[in-house]
């Protein structure tokens, strides 16, 4: 419990810039994504994760769902070797290939 009077200092200690609880379901969560990125930027954090509440009643009343959560991570800079496009190619064939032999009987 705190204080009335160290109200303000907790907030400040605790708090959560941009964080809405009375919003509910998805936009809980989205006011701190910008905050999340300027963390982000300045190497503050390195992760942060946007969780977006879903609705019990919405879903049966719909049956859609409503909540959708994501992680936010702060760009490594490695660039990742991909895959040669002849050498997919030459994947996607052979698999084509032992497909048609298995459908003949051979």
């Amino acid at each position: 419990q705190f204080e009335k009077a160290n109200l303000a200092k907790e907030v400040e200690r605790f708090g959560m810039p941009g964080y809405a609880p009375t919003q509910g379901h998805i936009p809980s969560g989205v006011p701190f994504v910008g905050f999340a990125r300027e963390m982000l930027m300045d190497g503050r954090i390195n992760k942060a994760m946007i969780v977006g509440k879903g609705s019990l009643f919405l879903g049966r009343l719909t049956n859609l769902f409503d909540g959708v959560s994501f992680i936010m991570e702060k760009n490594s800079g490695a660039v990742a070797s991909g895959f040669d496009q002849e050498q997919v190619r030459q994947m996607i064939a052979e698999a084509m290939r032992e497909l048609a032999q298995k459908i003949k009987g051979e």
